[in-house]
């Protein structure tokens, strides 16, 4: 069991003045962005020059022991459940285009059902599924290699229907803004030699505490909705986020969402929560209360930007400007993650102390944001804006 280790707390009444006060006077400071949040993690003001002005203050509302209550409730044996069924040979490696990937889509879609979750309506969706059409896969082997693999990625022959698995629960006090859950579930799949590629770290294990954690949250409510989305077409050009992208800014929701995305928690060995962030500027307040719920279970964890080779849903979605993270377990390459991309990663392989560590801690970030305010958003800035310009002095203009 978790217990709550010791969380300083800052004078959290001083604090919300301070963060009221300054978002109310922001033009005094003459600031051109600034993002916040309300509750009061992290409010940071950019000027002219910009020079980063930093304010912190923790979050009062959102009791540390109900964090590790959340935690605690995370069964290891349903995680393990959905592991082991996830990477079964008849899922077939869960390739884009096989009859495995649908047995798949089947087993999440029933899950999210069996939890609860309800459609996605505000995304234009009547059910679970995201329909979009891509290639399909051809797996291979890495010459010279017996377990290496990888997707082909220059077949241009018809396109087959996938689906993106998407359910959610609408929020109790903020039901317009949304924590975005991602977890890819499609894998490379099964060579034309039968050379099968299960994916247990890669993605099974995600998948496995998104389900978790859409269990928990359904299970306690959340203040802000939260979209549990199992995405499809990751292993292959990041496919499956492009209609999400497209339906979430077709219905003008950009502004109100937060995405977190989720990869590879089967890690072998490792002890720290990787938090890789794309654009800071747009990820700040997330980032701020991921630290605080590692803090509060006592987890480790390393905040970076990752490198151009290191490619998955969130830097796709950071590309197109929306505000995603990317969180998976103590990424080492190799070191940490040895059966990457091989026919050994399967069930039997996952260090499975290490998996229910990884996925508590996600389940942690997660059910602290979505409890935590939202962001200001742009609309709010410009009524500070207003205010600013109202105050400022208004000088003539010379004419030379």
């Amino acid at each position: 069991m978790l217990k709550s280790v010791d969380f300083t707390r800052k004078k959290s009444i001083l604090n919300s003045i301070l963060i009221n006060y300054l978002l109310t006077w922001s033009w005094l400071l003459d600031t051109k962005y600034f993002n916040a949040s309300i509750q009061g993690h992290e409010l940071s003001f950019y000027t002219k020059n910009n020079k980063a002005v930093n304010f912190k203050a923790f979050n009062r509302k959102l009791s540390p022991k109900k964090v590790v209550g959340f935690v605690n409730d995370i069964s290891r044996d349903s995680l393990e459940l959905h592991l082991k069924k996830l990477t079964e040979p008849q899922m077939e490696g869960r390739a884009v285009g096989s009859e495995g990937m649908n047995l798949a889509k089947d087993y999440i879609s029933n899950q999210f059902k069996e939890i609860g979750l309800k459609p996605v309506k505000k995304l234009g969706l009547n059910t679970y599924l995201q329909d979009y059409e891509t290639e399909p896969y051809i797996p291979l082997l890495e010459e010279g290699s017996k377990v290496d693999g990888w997707v082909y990625s220059k077949n241009k022959g018809p396109k087959v229907q996938t689906s993106n698995i998407l359910g959610m629960i609408k929020g109790s006090r903020y039901p317009n803004d949304y924590v975005i859950l991602t977890a890819h579930y499609d894998h490379l799949g099964k060579t034309a030699e039968g050379v099968l590629f299960p994916g247990a770290d890669d993605n099974a294990s995600s998948v496995s505490a998104l389900i978790e954690i859409a269990r928990g949250l359904k299970r306690t409510g959340t203040k802000r909705s939260v979209i549990f989305a199992a995405v499809s077409g990751e292993e292959k050009y990041r496919t499956g986020v492009l209609p999400l992208m497209s339906s979430i800014e077709k219905n003008k929701l950009k502004s109100n969402v937060e995405i977190i995305d989720i990869e590879m928690l089967g890690a072998k060995k490792g002890d720290t929560l990787d938090i890789l962030k794309y654009k800071p500027s747009l990820t700040n307040n997330m980032v701020e209360n991921m630290k605080q719920a590692c803090e509060i279970i006592g987890t480790k964890f390393h905040i970076g930007r990752p490198g151009p080779k290191v490619l998955n849903n969130a830097e796709k979605l950071s590309n197109f400007n929306f505000p995603a993270v990317c969180v998976a377990w103590d990424y080492k390459g190799k070191k940490t993650h040895p059966y990457y991309h091989t026919s050994l990663d399967t069930f039997e392989n996952v260090n499975k102390d290490v998996f229910e560590k990884a996925a508590k801690s996600v389940a942690a970030l997660s059910y602290f944001e979505s409890n935590s305010r939202p962001v200001i958003t742009k609309k709010y800035s410009s009524i500070i804006s207003r205010i600013r310009n109202f105050f400022t002095p208004k000088t003539k203009s010379k004419i030379a």
